[in-house]
C-alpha cells in the first residue's frame, strides 16, 4: 500500500491551500513534544576575501524518534586558502536555553537571536569563532503552509520556512587565532519535524541563488519507496526585496553526478530548473566548488550530506527574454 505526500500547498484532504505570512516566531523553539520531535536552525554566510560558512543549531542529532534532548552546534568554514575547518560541540539540556517567542538559542557562549530584519550569530571555540551580524534584505518566506505531510491525515509533518532568504552580513571571524573583518551575503532556514528523515525521505536538495537583482530560492524533497519517491519542489523568487513567486509547479533535471572523494557525498554537476505561469523563470547551476560534505548523524543508516559552491544563470522568459549571471550554494543529502 502507498501512503500519501501532501505538498506546502495542500491540506491533508488534498485541498489547495494559498501561501500565508510568516509569522513571528514560527522559527522560534517548540518545547513541548522534545523527545519526539528534531528542530535545526541553520546559518550561512558567503564572505569576502574567500570565507564560506554554515552553521547549525540543533536540538539533537539526526537519530531515530523519539530520542532526549542533546542540543549540538555544527560549524563548516572553508578558509580562503580552501582548507576546510569542522567544529562539532555537543551540550547539556542545562546549557541550552531559548525562547517560545522568537528565534533566541544559546548553547553554552554559543548564540543566535534576532527579529526579522536584524539577527546576531556568535560563536565562540578555541579554533574558530564568530561574531556577525545579519540584516535582511528580503522578506521571510512561508511556502504555503509551510510543511510537507506524510502518511496518513499527514500525521507525519516535515516544517520548513525560509526567515531570511537574503540578507547583508557584517562582523569578524578568528580561525586559531587569526582574526578579520568580513562582509557578505547571509541566509538562515529554519527545520522542525516529528519523524526521523530517513524513514521517510531518500534525498532532498536545498538550493539559494543569487544575482544583483534577485534572490533564488528552492528544494526537492523525494519521499521513499512507500511514497512512490514522489517529489515536493517548492520555489521562491524576489526581486530586489519585492517577493514576485511562490509556488510548487517546478520541474527540476540534474545532469551528472559529482563525488567528493574525501566523504563520499554526492551532488548533481548541473541543474536546470523551470518554473512555468505568471512570471516564467529557468534557472541553471553548475557546480564550481566543493565546501563541505560529511555523513550526517544516524543510528542506523549514514546519510551524506555535500554542499556546493555552483555558478549559476538566471532566465526570465518573458519578452525580450533577459538574463542574468549569478552564483549560488546549493546542498544535497542522500539518505
Amino acid at each position: 500500500m502507498r501512503e500519501s505526500t501532501f505538498s506546502f500547498w495542500e491540506d491533508a484532504d488534498f485541498n489547495a491551500l494559498r501561501d500565508e505570512p510568516l509569522l513571528p516566531g514560527e522559527d522560534a523553539w517548540h518545547s513541548g513534544n522534545v523527545e519526539k520531535t528534531y528542530e535545526s536552525w541553520y546559518i550561512e554566510a558567503v564572505l569576502d576575501k574567500g570565507y564560506v560558512l554554515g552553521v547549525t543549531f540543533a536540538t539533537k542529532g539526526l537519530k531515530k524518534l523519539p530520542s532526549p534532548l542533546e542540543p549540538q552546534l555544527k560549524v563548516d568554514l572553508v578558509t580562503p586558502e580552501g582548507t576546510r575547518e569542522t567544529l562539532v560541540q555537543h551540550f547539556t539540556k542545562e546549557d541550552f536555553r531559548a525562547s517560545e517567542e522568537y528565534v533566541s538559542l544559546e548553547m553554552g557562549t554559543n548564540r543566535f537571536a534576532g527579529t526579522f530584519p536584524e539577527y546576531r550569530l556568535q560563536v565562540t571555540s578555541s579554533e574558530v569563532s564568530l561574531d556577525l551580524q545579519f540584516t535582511a534584505e528580503v522578506p521571510g518566506w512561508k511556502p504555503g503552509r509551510g510543511r510537507v505531510a506524510y502518511a496518513d491525515k499527514g500525521k507525519k509533518f516535515l516544517q520548513w520556512v525560509v526567515p531570511v532568504p537574503r540578507a547583508s552580513v557584517a562582523g569578524n571571524i578568528s580561525v586559531k587565532g587569526q582574526k578579520e573583518e568580513v562582509s557578505g551575503l547571509g541566509y538562515y532556514h529554519y527545520l522542525y519535524t516529528n519523524f526521523y528523515l530517513p524513514e521517510i525521505l531518500s534525498r532532498t536538495i536545498w538550493a539559494r541563488v543569487y544575482t544583483e537583482d534577485y534572490t533564488i530560492i528552492f528544494a526537492d524533497i523525494v519521499g521513499r519507496t512507500l511514497f512512490s519517491y514522489e517529489p515536493v519542489r517548492p520555489f521562491m523568487l524576489a526581486q530586489n526585496e519585492v517577493m514576485k513567486l511562490s509556488t510548487g509547479n517546478m520541474d527540476l533535471m540534474t545532469r551528472g553526478l559529482q563525488r567528493d572523494p574525501q566523504t563520499g557525498a554526492r551532488y548533481p554537476r548541473e541543474m536546470v530548473v523551470k518554473v512555468a505561469g505568471e512570471v516564467p523563470v529557468e534557472v541553471r547551476t553548475k557546480a564550481k566548488k566543493m565546501l563541505w560534505g560529511r555523513s550526517v548523524e544516524s543510528s542506523s543508516r549514514k546519510p551524506l550530506l555535500a554542499t556546493v559552491a555552483v555558478d549559476a544563470k538566471v532566465l526570465l522568459l518573458t519578452y525580450p527574454v533577459s538574463e542574468t549571471a549569478g552564483q549560488g550554494v546549493i546542498t544535497s543529502i542522500v539518505y
